[in-house]
């Protein structure tokens, strides 16, 4: 499916048309071989006359391109989307069963946020950064990390844990636009996990005992293989969890002060 979480050979293809503007099918075909996406010529040009004839795509000649008609098209419906919309003061809390369903319905909330307020920095902190590691969402953390350098959109995390393998995550997750680093929290903030936005605090908060089991895992310092395993399984486990979205602008504040003195930020 287009825009699926699981990109097939219709979104990449997309997806290489719209970095390259136009391209004949056999230079597709050699990007898409080089992606390590094994796939015919032959079979390329089955999708190409596919995306034609449902209007996803133009031919001009031997180049082909994505139709901007499409794309226009695909703008009208995502606007029409509904959005988060709570007023100064208000707020919503969700509660979930498992870890997997949160991230995904927290980054589905995020998003709705980024395309309200685009380019403003963003602001996280938490004990540990595990997302990663949570299952069957690995994909979904690697492109939502990717976003803030496609996008060119700052983002300072300060996470509490400061053992071996917080510092493992950190170089996996850091890059010009992700900024992150271990600094000394307080009690409350190991407690929660908070991304800020604007005036938007989202809190998300596992149980006591579920933190501790994580923070346990990363003091013990075992083999990265063996904690892996561990923390993979604890995460897997995780059968209660809360969301909570507020539009609060004293509280955003606070929070992007406290995370912001351990960077270097020109203005908040």
């Amino acid at each position: 499916m287009l825009g699926g979480l699981k990109l097939n050979t219709e979104d990449l293809l997309v997806k290489i048309l719209l970095e390259s503007f136009q391209l004949t099918i056999a230079a597709a075909h050699d990007i898409l071989v080089k992606r390590d996406k094994k796939i015919s010529l032959q079979a390329v040009y089955g999708v190409v006359n596919k995306l034609i004839d449902e209007g996803v795509l133009v031919k001009h000649g031997k180049q082909i391109s994505v139709s901007r008609e499409w794309v226009v098209r695909m703008q009208k419906i995502l606007p029409g989307q509904s959005r988060l919309d709570l007023l100064e003061g208000e707020s919503v809390q969700w509660s979930f069963a498992n870890l997997s369903s949160l991230d995904a319905f927290w980054k589905h909330l995020v998003f709705d946020l980024f395309l309200q307020y685009p380019g403003e920095p963003v602001f996280m902190c938490g004990p540990h950064a595990f997302w990663p590691y949570a299952p069957m969402r690995s994909k979904s953390e690697e492109e939502f990390y990717q976003y803030f350098t496609e996008q060119r959109r700052h983002t300072y995390y300060a996470v509490g844990g400061n053992q071996e393998h917080d510092k493992k995550a950190h170089s996996l997750l850091k890059t010009p636009y992700v900024h992150i680093q271990s600094v000394r929290l307080s009690k409350l903030l190991k407690r929660h996990h908070f991304l800020v936005l604007e005036n938007f605090v989202c809190t998300t908060t596992l149980t006591a005992s579920d933190e501790q089991a994580i923070h346990d895992l990363y003091r013990a310092g075992e083999a990265f293989p063996d904690f892996l395993r561990k923390l993979t399984d604890r995460l897997a486990s995780i059968g209660k969890a809360r969301l909570l979205i507020e539009n609060n602008s004293e509280k955003a504040a606070k929070l992007k002060k406290i995370i912001a003195k351990d960077f270097y930020i020109t203005k908040i």
